[in-house]
This record gives structure tokens, sequence and C-alpha cells, in this order.
């Protein structure tokens, strides 16, 4: 298997800090330190695709009629179904 350069935000160019920046902002995430999850970081050497897959996630989880828990559940079962860590 193949491996994905991450790239940290001291290294990351004005356009991959903004893409991490809209990250940060639609997970709610305020860090005091230039800290990002590898799951993030993952899609760093493409900060559009970065910026529209967290701008997507946030509509995704925050917009529509069904209620937070619900969504959370959901995502809780894919995870688990996916055996992935949640």
């Amino acid at each position: 298997m193949g491996n994905i350069e991450l790239i940290p935000i001291r290294r990351a160019s004005p356009e991959l800090r903004s893409a991490y920046a809209a990250a940060r902002g639609f997970l709610g995430i305020r860090w005091a330190f230039p800290v990002l999850p590898e799951i993030i970081q993952g899609l760093c050497q493409r900060p559009a695709l970065l910026h529209s897959t967290f701008e997507a996630y946030f509509y995704a989880s925050r917009c529509g009629r069904l209620p937070c828990a619900v969504r959370e559940m959901v995502a809780v079962q894919v995870s688990q179904a996916n055996d992935c860590f949640y």
C-alpha cells in the first residue's frame, strides 16, 4: 500500500493553510497548537478537495431534519459496519 505525504500546518502553502482553517472551522475545532488529525492532512495534496470534503461533511452532519443524536448513531453504525475506528 502506498503512503500519502502529510503536510503539517507549519509547512503548508497559503492555499493549504486556508483549506486547513476551513476544515477546522467546519468541524468546530479550536486548537492553540498547530496540529491536525491525519484524516484531514490525508487530503492535503489537493486543498480544493479538502475544502469541498469538509464543506460536504458540515452540511451532511449539521443540516437536515434528523436530530443530531440520530445522525451520530448512523455515523457510529456505519463506522462499525466498516470496521473503522470512530
